[in-house]
């Protein structure tokens, strides 16, 4: 009877759960892992509609802006930008007579600067003029008008020394920019 026994736990019993156990067996962990990889898309969906969505509100509140990226984009190049810079400084100096604002100094200075790494990469614009103190804010607002690309660095202003009366309000004002440009 052990000889019988034998023979029917091994062809009844044995082969058939190694052969219907082993692939069960893998059939069991393959739809877990599907499940669990099934899971990971879900999400990745999910946060891909998110983005989705948040990118149709921004593309919705940007729309009115929309028709004046070309002249951004202009202002924010650096192509040209000193020839742009002097229009700029023309036009705000041209609105008053020569008594009441000169300026004296206009260079571009190239190099690293300290606002460099929070604006990226640019070029200072100095400047002096020799006016008093209406004529002096005036002109700077026209021009940081027409140029939104400046931040105003430093603004140091003394009392003129070429001025004969001692009560003169006339100031010497150097004014330093950084240039913001698209780089």
């Amino acid at each position: 009877m052990k000889k019988y026994l034998k023979a029917i736990l091994l062809f009844d019993l044995a082969i058939p759960v190694l052969l219907l156990g082993i692939p069960g067996f893998v059939l069991f962990i393959a739809l877990a892992g599907f499940d669990s990889y099934s899971n990971a898309k879900k999400d990745e969906f999910e946060q891909h509609a998110e983005r989705a969505q948040q990118i149709a509100v921004l593309r919705q509140q940007l729309e009115p802006v929309r028709d004046k990226l070309p002249l951004l984009k202009s202002v924010l190049s650096g192509a040209d930008i000193e020839a742009r810079l002097d229009r700029g400084i023309n036009s705000a100096v041209e609105k008053f007579s020569s008594d009441e604002i000169e300026s004296t100094l206009r260079d571009v200075q190239p190099g690293p600067f300290p606002v460099q790494q929070t604006f990226g990469e640019g070029k200072r614009l100095a400047l002096r003029f020799y006016s008093r103190w209406e004529p002096l804010t005036l002109a700077a607002l026209n021009l940081e008008t027409q140029q939104p690309n400046l931040f105003l660095e430093s603004l140091t202003l003394q009392k003129s020394q070429g001025s004969s009366e001692p009560n003169s309000s006339y100031l010497e004002s150097d004014l330093s920019y950084f240039i913001i440009t698209e780089n």
